[in-house]
């Protein structure tokens, strides 16, 4: 008895898992040439903001079930 390519193919096919890491748009911090890391002190420029929309409508057609972010404010808020 052979091994079935078609099914094992299939099988590797649901368990498959896909990663997208996706870094920050432009923050305060960037144009400052600061390392922030903490608290609400950096929020995105408006150029970030537009980077951040722009890569929520790129992600849009996509099947993501889970998002982990950080808590730090430039990864999170867009207002």
């Amino acid at each position: 008895m052979g091994i079935d390519i078609d099914m094992v193919i299939c099988l590797l096919e649901s368990v498959m898992l896909k990663l997208y890491f996706v870094r920050h748009g432009e923050s305060i911090a960037n144009l400052l040439h600061e390392f922030s890391n903490t608290g609400c002190k950096h929020p995105l420029t408006e150029n970030g903001i537009n980077q951040a929309k722009l890569l929520a409508d790129q992600l849009s057609g996509l099947q993501i079930t889970q998002i982990y972010s950080s808590p730090i404010l430039r990864a999170w808020n867009l207002d």
